[in-house]
């Protein structure tokens, strides 16, 4: 990644965009299933790899701050306030999960039997992960990066929540979309509104904390 110090602020973007677009698709429908369920921990680890290049490699070839991505620096307000969004985010699941049980579809259960099956260690980690990487890919990064391309932050939230449900059909059950679509439009919303990724993230991370919990409490 040494050519990203050479390369021009646009390329260096479109870089950026194929490292937060590109590649968890990649990862989760090519390099996931070859590196199987016993490298379960290999998959977060490559996470983390791509958003420390996108934050220390990348941004920097952009000539951008931290800011330009929706990081506004740590608060407990904010804090505060994406425990209070993600909270009120797990509002919908009992709707949801209604849904599922009148259609008979899977939903979110398969999903969550794999997540249970890994280590206590493990999991937070997928669930840290998801929190805080997805929201710096999908939402910071991706929305402000499209936006400036299409010149549309409605249409950049479109296309970052399209991809971003689109990916999780390589772990989860393709009805399990619904409640991936429901939710990242939440925090597409949420993020529109307040342009601070640290709501997102920790939104995010409560949603995702609260439904692994509740699935292992689940007799």
């Amino acid at each position: 990644m040494s050519t990203l110090h050479h390369s021009s602020p646009r390329d260096a973007t479109w870089i950026g965009l194929s490292l937060s677009l590109l590649f968890p698709a990649v990862l989760v429908f090519a390099l996931r299933p070859l590196m199987g369920t016993q490298n379960a921990w290999m998959g977060p680890l490559m996470m983390w790899v791509v958003v420390s290049v996108l934050v220390l490699k990348v941004l920097p070839a952009e000539n951008l701050p931290l800011s330009s991505i929706g990081w506004q620096g740590f608060s407990l307000k904010s804090v505060g306030l994406g425990v209070a969004f993600g909270l009120l985010m797990m509002l919908a699941f009992p709707l949801l999960q209604w849904v599922y049980k009148q259609m008979g579809w899977e939903g979110s259960a398969g999903g969550l039997a794999r997540i249970l099956q890994q280590p206590v260690a493990l999991r937070v980690i997928i669930v840290l992960t998801a929190g805080m990487l997805e929201e710096v890919l999908f939402r910071g990064y991706a929305i402000e990066r499209l936006a400036s391309l299409m010149g549309s932050r409605g249409w950049a939230a479109l296309v970052s929540l399209l991809v971003f449900t689109g990916v999780h059909l390589g772990s989860w059950a393709p009805s399990h979309l619904i409640s991936v679509f429901v939710v990242g439009g939440l925090l597409t919303l949420l993020y529109l509104w307040r342009r601070n990724l640290l709501i997102c993230i920790v939104a995010h991370t409560v949603v995702d904390a609260v439904g692994v919990l509740a699935a292992s409490l689940r007799p």
